[in-house]
Parts: structure tokens; sequence; C-alpha cells
């Protein structure tokens, strides 16, 4: 049955998936027999060839291959990735970074007092991802981003947890972390800079896919004010409505990867 799916045998996603849940998993939700993991998955990822499903779907998909054999992002005992095809696990590794980036927005905008203007941020990451530029994204929320990502993207959801140190790290506070061609971003919401490591490998540079961050180890400059080096940047998120802060990260963006975002790409009003 699992080979059948794998090859097409139900081209309609979600009766397939009813379908491997049904008679390939336990009660408990665990494969029926050993060894089939990687048939799992197979069935599961194979007939979605090149295309890219919608959000919803992606999601009801992505909760059952995390329950099965967690998050291909992550090192850890639960990591069973080994047993899928790599094309398949890199297929899953990039509807995570999406996820990822979703899970930012939805969640902060669901805790934050100015949510017209969230809205300005959420556009701007989307386009840079749309370009193509974002490589991989992870969260790390505060205790009540945290409650909240749960309740919207599941229990399955991987995300990082943000802690307090020289900086407060208030229950809505968020930041996301991106690769974007060989440097790092980690975003701050709320009133937090965005900060951008020209280079991933930096001692400074916080990595992706740890389950803790330090609110001092995921900023570049501690006082008020923006900063620009070669090799590191800071910007307070000011004027978004005039697309000021978007237009300095975008320019930062184009000297990393050499490719340009255009500003319409990121107009909330286009």
């Amino acid at each position: 049955l699992l080979d059948q799916l794998a090859n097409g045998g139900e081209p309609d996603h979600l009766a397939r998936l009813e379908k491997v849940e049904r008679y390939a998993l336990d009660e408990r939700g665990e494969p029926s027999f050993d060894g089939l993991l990687g048939k799992i998955a197979e069935a599961l990822l194979k007939p979605f060839g090149q295309s890219k499903p919608e959000r919803t779907l992606r999601d009801r998909f992505l909760s059952v291959l995390l329950r099965l054999l967690g998050d291909p992002r992550v090192p850890s005992q639960r990591n069973k990735w080994h047993h899928v095809p790599a094309h398949l696990t890199n297929l899953v590794r990039g509807w995570l970074t999406e996820q990822s980036l979703r899970q930012f927005v939805h969640v902060v905008a669901e805790t934050t007092e100015r949510p017209d203007t969230w809205a300005y941020r959420g556009e701007f990451w989307m386009a840079v991802y749309e370009a193509g530029l974002i490589s991989e994204a992870w969260v790390a929320f505060g205790s009540g981003g945290a409650r909240l990502a749960r309740r919207i993207f599941g229990n399955t959801a991987s995300f990082g947890r943000l802690e307090a140190e020289s900086k407060g790290v208030d229950e809505g506070h968020t930041v996301l972390l991106l690769r974007i061609g060989n440097g790092v971003v980690a975003d701050w919401s709320h009133n937090g800079k965005c900060n951008i490591w020209s280079d991933a490998n930096s001692p400074t540079a916080p990595k992706l896919y740890r389950s803790a961050y330090g609110s001092d180890e995921v900023r570049i400059r501690k006082g008020s004010g923006n900063y620009e080096s070669e090799a590191e940047f800071s910007v307070m998120h000011m004027s978004s409505e005039t697309y000021s802060w978007q237009r300095k990260v975008a320019e930062k963006i184009y000297k990393m990867t050499g490719r340009r975002v255009q500003s319409t790409a990121y107009s909330v009003h286009r």
C-alpha cells in the first residue's frame, strides 16, 4: 500500500494522508510495524514532486511527519530522517523554513499592540523569502509567544526559547533567525532591532536550531541608535510606513547576496 501511494496510487493528498494514518499507524500514531518510517515518508511526500502545496495542507503533513521523525533541522535522538531520501528531507526543510517565518509573523501579530505597523514587517520578510534569499529560518519565543505558537501550529511545531540576560524578555518577545547568503539575521519583535552578521561563522553570530537563546547573544548593539560596519549591522524599525528601515535592510541584503529585493515587492498597499 505504501509503495502504491508513493507512486501515485492516490492523487488526492488528504486522502493519501488519511490512508497512511489508518493503515500504517497504530492508535498512538506510531508505525504499525518496524522498519516502515522510510516507506511512510515516501508515501506522504513523493507524490508532491516539485509542486508546492498550500500552507494548511503543508502544516497538516508536517504535523504527522514531525511527530514520527522529529525535526530534520535539529540534531537529537528524535531525528530519524536518515531513513528518508535526501531530496524528500530537503523538501520538508523548505516547508519548515516557510513555517518558521509564519510563526514569527502570525504569533507576534497577536501579541503586538500595533498590528497595523506589524503588517509591514511580515510583508518585508515574506518578500525576501519569495525572492529566494532565505535558505533557513528559526524562531525563538518568549513564554507567551511559545504558548501561542503551540496553539496556532500544534504541539509538533519546532522553535527555540528566548531567555533574559542584560536585556529583559517580555512574554511576547520573539526573535526571527534567518540564514541569508553567508550571513545571519536576528530580527527582534516589538521595539527590538534588526541585527545582521555578514559572516555566519563569526564567533558572535547566533547559530540556528538551538533550543534556547540568551537575549544578549541575538543582539549586536545594546544601546540605542543604528550601527553598521562591514561585519555587523543593527537598525531600529523606524518609520515602517515610509519603508525607511526596510530600504536599509534591503540594501544590506543586496551587499551580502548581490540580489536586490524591490520595494514594490514589500509594499503593504501594492
